[in-house]
């Protein structure tokens, strides 16, 4: 694996690095992703764009933390997504239109114009339909407001780098459900853990209207009642607080991703508990001198705050 590195302002090619261990790059549908690089070089300095070729695809991002040890090198980072949480919405105001002009609203006015302009990054005229809707969100990062727009609409983002320019696109999950099937007995799923999760989870939720008169959504009573605050979007809260059913898993070649699936589509899960529909959100590919393995993920993970409680310990 050969790994080349961009300046982020001119975009023009610095490095071409062949000493590279391994490699693990998390690409999400909703969210930011990441990536960390294994190597022996020190020709990596952050803010590099760097990028890398597998399977016909471009996997690029941007370095954000070096690490050196006595015998390697980490490299880490995010995706391109990344730049969404260099930004600060400040003094948001409401946003009108169908999902996908409202997240590229927010992308033109914080990535492209005045001094948070982004040399090189452009948007995709490709639309997806939907409904006109209205948007307020609070003041917080940018990253965040995207994440909440996208996980209430099943829209997804990328920022793509061809070698040249950065392009911004939004993109739509495909119905593979009929024809892509993943299960032990396809032999296409292995070492796979299922997981239903109901911490953070709300069902009621308190918000205020433009009077300021305290209104109430959702009907839950008694111990399943579980109740949030949010001033305003509580719809679009309470539906990604809402319980998670995850499925992580090692996936053999029998489907080959990239080809006969992407990132966002549909397709059918099954394991000893359930089956059922499930979106792919997450693709983990981990790229080694000895093989690489692509970890698909089924659903919307959460992070555990039990697990966050023990790394605070």
């Amino acid at each position: 694996m050969i790994v080349k590195t961009f300046n982020p302002v001119t975009l023009e090619e610095k490095e071409t690095i062949p000493e590279i261990i391994s490699i693990v790059y998390n690409k999400r549908f909703y969210r930011v992703g990441s990536f960390e690089i294994k190597t022996t070089s020190n020709k990596f300095s952050e803010n590099d764009i760097i990028a890398f070729f597998y399977n016909g695809m471009i996997h690029s991002g941007i370095v954000l933390k070096i690490i050196e040890q006595t015998d390697s090198i980490s490299i880490l980072g995010n995706d391109l997504k990344g730049i969404y949480g260099f930004r600060y919405v400040t003094n948001p105001k409401e946003q009108k239109g169908t999902p996908d002009a409202i997240i590229k609203s927010f992308v033109t006015e914080f990535l492209l114009t005045g001094d948070r302009k982004i040399a090189g990054l452009t948007i995709s005229a490709d639309t997806i339909d939907g409904n006109a809707t209205s948007f307020t969100p609070e003041a917080k990062m940018l990253d965040e407001i995207l994440e909440e727009l996208c996980l209430a609409n099943e829209i997804g983002t990328a920022v793509e780098f061809d070698l040249r320019g950065l392009q911004f696109r939004t993109l739509k999950g495909a119905d593979l459900s009929e024809n892509i099937k993943f299960g032990k007995r396809y032999r296409n799923l292995e070492d796979y853990t299922y997981t239903r999760d109901i911490f953070q989870t709300y069902n009621v939720g308190y918000s205020v209207d433009d009077e300021g008169t305290e209104i109430v959504t959702g009907t839950a009573a008694g111990i399943l009642r579980r109740e949030c605050f949010k001033e305003k979007n509580i719809d679009e809260y309470l539906a990604e607080h809402g319980a998670m059913e995850t499925i992580v898993a090692e996936a053999s070649d029998r489907y080959i991703y990239g080809k006969d699936y992407n990132l966002g589509d549909y397709v059918t899960v099954e394991t000893e508990r359930v089956q059922t529909v499930m979106q792919i959100t997450e693709i983990k590919e981990i790229f080694e001198r000895r093989g690489n393995v692509i970890i698909p993920v089924f659903g919307v993970e959460k992070q555990n705050p039990i697990k966050k409680l023990l790394r605070k310990e």
